[in-house]
This record gives C-alpha cells, structure tokens and sequence, in this order.
C-alpha cells in the first residue's frame, strides 16, 4: 500500500494534479494512435492514400480491357457487348 509523502498539500489537490497530467498524456496517446493507425492502413493499401492508389490502378485495368475488347472487336467483327 502506497502512503503519501507529507508535503503540506491536501491529498485532493496532488491527485487533481496527476489526474491533470493523465489527461494530458492520454491527449497525446490519442494523436499519436491516430498517427500510427494511418501509417499502418496506408502501408497495406486501406487507407486514405492506398484508397485512392488503388482507385487508379483500377481505372486503368478497366481502361486497358475496354482497350484489348475493341482491338478483339475490330480483328474479329464482334461487337465489345458479346464479350460479356
């Protein structure tokens, strides 16, 4: 059991203070997480920045099959529709 240290300060006071100094690390933890919960997502392509990198790569996959489904189209005389 921890007994305090007789300083002349009323017990309230000094545990007010570390409440305060709790409050302000928690503060900190909280950005800190935050900050490292996005480097996380975005070093594995779910976050913000792999969202979007992601939505390119996809943008130019569909673009280069729509590309190869009318060269098909053309060599072929087939509609792009009757790939599908």
């Amino acid at each position: 059991m921890f007994s305090p240290f007789f300083t002349g300060i009323p017990l309230h006071v000094s545990l007010l203070s570390e409440m305060q100094g709790m409050h302000e690390d928690f503060k900190q933890m909280q950005v800190e997480l935050i900050e490292s919960l996005k480097r996380e997502l975005n070093s594995r392509f779910l976050g913000i920045d792999g969202y979007f990198d992601t939505q390119q790569m996809m943008k130019k996959i569909n673009s280069f099959e729509i590309n190869i489904m009318l060269k098909l189209s053309e060599n072929l005389a087939v509609t792009p529709e009757e790939f599908l």
